[in-house]
């Protein structure tokens, strides 16, 4: 314990006395204070105050002096008692402890403390004192800047006794103006014809150009307001479209942020002069400026908005500072001049096609820290790139990512991969060879369309989805061949993924039972096949399966699909029969429309989702009975089914939600008769709209006009009505 601590608990009673006695008798010092931590210091404080503790002080005291004595003549030099040693004298002042009452019980951890030195203690108390928390008043000047010289900011903690300040430098340029002429009365300048609008605090932002002229040649956003207030921004939109002549642009120290398109389409812009406060650029602030080629970003830059330099030209040298977060959705897409760019290792989010259409871009490269984790849709597409390798610690490479790169043939891949959108590599004619990494469970759509180079592609055992077409195109691949079907292996499996129809002339085919995958769109457009055998174990036909095989009669599915894709069957003109499957739940948007050969649909009970028009144009189909399973019946489910006769809905339907039944019977003198449940409470626009429908409606005309409807719920050139428990009401 601290000398000065130990008199302090003394009151000034005799304090050097007691603290040489206190710390010689080893009352206080190590063996007693230190060793009983901060609590046996405090209980000793409690203690001297007591009564007991005045009679010690006073016993301390006596000690002390005499003490004092008796360790002054065992110095050497001094003459000793006839016959006396220092190890006598040692022995003669050995005493008992004073024991200190305590208030409190001692803790275990506290018992444990008792080798800490006092020096320790000393450490202890710095460290542990409570933390303090600033509380910061307003900003002032400190020095108040003016049109020559810089000023000074600053603000002050306003928490008890605490000397914290916070200073911010201002930049000069703070002209004091003549109030009738608006001149610096210093150096002469004119205020700026700008408008200004406070923030109230000592800061405003330009409001609107004010009085610039159209035609000028060189613009400077001031730092101050004529009122003096430090201008932080400029708005939204004030600078855009306006300044036809303008070739460059000086932006003032002070300045953090710039709005919305503030400075977009000014076509002679050359040259900008960004201030090092700039933080934020935001959402096409620059767009269109066709002929911005030289732009120097500010190093404390953080956000930089979507389309902000978008179809700007952005010469080599342009470069994004590390620092920046925010990398906005076609930010510098359209910059015809920029060559190359680096992703620093602070970004966190790029937004999609923020380099798309860059014609002359050969080169993008990041940061070996950087922590995205995808790559966004469209982001190079359509650039001259010829190698790219994606970060550790991407996850998935988003839709077109790479479309059409026809320079691109070195493409490295993460281990951690694992999703390539649709069409993400999709014309990339001379990438001739690429490792999927093991992690990869989905590719998508058209991914690999027209990568006529690619070869000796091993699919990962992850693999669980392939999207449709994906290698359409890529004439470089090896397949094996069966049943009339092409097949690309994963790992000793020959045929684990049908890729697509030996022919688009074949009349029968069969999947191999081995087959994993089934790819999307694998019989597209096969007009001459009449029957096919899915084996068991597939749980899906996928998306645009049979689409447009028009000669296609029947398709027996084993019990186990669960879902039919998009299109899956759209425009099987011949199908005569609805697929069936024990176990299907889930029918994609238009995956039987057009198919008019279907004269009845029953749906199974354990169908609970269908998707949009997924019977549309069905132009013979005369009756469908839905599940019970379903909860609504989707938007244009039997659009134009013109012949339609009845549709039978379960209790469980809600919602007939727009163009549902829209088309019925238009031009045809019999009716389209339907029952709508008492448990419809929203019926869609135009959902039976242009046909002749009578609806039978179990419940009173109250309650059925109470039913929420949309715009032209029953418009239209037909005639529809309603009969109720309580008679028949016509609709107009």
């Amino acid at each position: 314990m601290k000398r000065e601590n130990i008199s302090k608990a003394m009151d000034g009673v005799g304090e050097h006395l007691i603290v040489e006695a206190a710390e010689k008798l080893d009352l206080v010092g190590a063996p007693v204070a230190a060793k009983a931590g901060k609590k046996g210091q405090n209980a000793f404080v409690r203690f001297m105050n007591s009564g007991w503790g005045v009679a010690a002080v006073c016993a301390l005291v006596a000690v002390g002096v005499m003490g004092g004595i008796i360790w002054a003549g065992n110095q050497p030099g001094t003459n000793l008692p006839v016959g006396a040693t220092e190890e006598t004298e040692t022995e003669a002042e050995v005493t008992e402890p004073l024991v200190i009452p305590e208030t409190e019980e001692t803790t275990a951890e506290e018992a444990n403390s008792e080798e800490t030195t006092s020096e320790e203690v000393t450490t202890q108390e710095i460290e542990t004192e409570p933390p303090h928390e600033h509380i910061l008043g307003e900003w002032s000047f400190a020095k108040t800047p003016t049109c020559t010289e810089s000023g000074v900011w600053e603000r002050h903690c306003t928490a008890g006794d605490c000397n914290y300040t916070e200073e911010r430098s201002l930049p000069a340029g703070r002209h004091t103006f003549n109030d009738t002429q608006l001149t610096c009365i210093v150096c002469g300048a004119d205020a700026p014809p700008m408008e200004f609008t406070s923030y109230g605090d000592g800061t405003c932002y330009i409001s609107d150009r004010g009085e610039v002229a159209r035609s000028i040649r060189e613009l400077t956003i001031p730092s101050y307001s004529p009122e003096g207030d430090l201008v932080i921004a400029v708005d939204d939109n004030v600078f855009s479209d306006l300044l036809d002549r303008c070739s460059k642009l000086t932006i003032s120290e002070g300045i953090e942020r710039i709005g919305v398109r503030a400075f977009a389409a000014m076509p002679m812009l050359k040259e900008v002069h960004f201030p090092s406060t700039l933080t934020m650029i935001e959402s096409s602030a620059f767009y269109f400026c066709g002929r911005l080629a030289d732009v120097v970003l500010p190093a404390g830059l953080q956000y930089l908005g979507d389309s902000a330099f978008e179809s700007c030209r952005l010469s080599e040298s342009f470069a994004l500072p590390e620092g920046l977060v925010y990398l906005g959705a076609n930010a510098l897409s359209g910059c015809s001049e920029l060559t190359k760019i680096h992703l620093p290792s602070s970004l966190t989010e790029i937004g999609e096609g923020v380099f798309v259409n860059n014609i002359s871009l050969t080169e993008i490269t990041f940061d070996e820290n950087i922590q995205i984790t995808a790559i966004p849709a469209n982001f190079a597409q359509n650039c001259r790139i010829t190698a790219i390798r994606i970060p550790d610690s991407v996850t998935s490479i988003g839709n077109n990512a790479f479309l059409n790169c026809a320079y691109l043939q070195d493409v490295s891949l993460p281990d951690g991969l694992t999703e390539i959108g649709h069409g993400a590599f999709n014309g990339c004619f001379i990438l001739a060879e690429l490792d999927l990494p093991a992690s990869l469970t989905s590719i998508g759509d058209s991914a690999f369309a027209d990568c006529t180079a690619l070869s000796g592609l091993v699919l990962p055992e992850a693999l669980t989805h392939v999207g449709v077409n994906v290698f359409d195109g890529a004439s470089g691949l090896s397949y094996q061949t069966y049943g009339g079907c092409l097949y690309l292996p994963i790992g000793e499996n020959p045929y684990a993924v049908l890729v697509k129809a030996e022919s688009a002339e074949i009349t029968a085919a069969e999947i191999h039972p081995d087959v994993k995958l089934m790819m999307g769109g694998a019989f597209e457009e096969c007009t001459y096949l009449e029957e096919i055998t899915i084996p068991d174990g597939q749980t899906e036909i996928p998306n645009r399966f049979f689409y447009g095989c028009t000669s296609l009669r029947a398709v027996e599915l084993p019990d186990t699909v669960k879902s039919i894709g998009e299109h899956a069957f759209y425009r099987c003109a011949a199908l005569e029969k609805l697929p069936e499957s024990a176990g299907l739940t889930q029918i994609g948007a238009y995956a039987f429309s057009a198919c008019h050969g279907l004269t009845e649909i029953v749906l199974p009970e354990t169908v609970t989702e269908v998707g949009v028009y997924a019977f549309s144009s069905c132009g013979n189909l005369l009756s469908a009975t839905l599940s019970s399973g379903m909860t609504s019946v989707p938007a244009g489910m039997f659009h134009k089914c013109a012949l339609m006769e009845r549709a039978t809905l379960p209790e469980s339907i809600t919602r007939i939600e727009e163009w549902a039944f829209g088309w019925m019977n238009r031009n045809n003198a019999t009716y389209f008769e339907i029952n709508i449940p008492k448990s419809v409470v929203y019926m869609g626009g135009s959902a039976f709209s242009d046909g002749t429908v009578t609806l039978r409606y179990d419940g009173t005309w109250a309650e059925f006009d109470a039913i929420e409807k949309g715009e032209s719920c029953f418009g239209g050139l037909g005639h529809a009505s309603v009969v109720c428990t309580d008679g028949t009401v016509h609709l107009s």
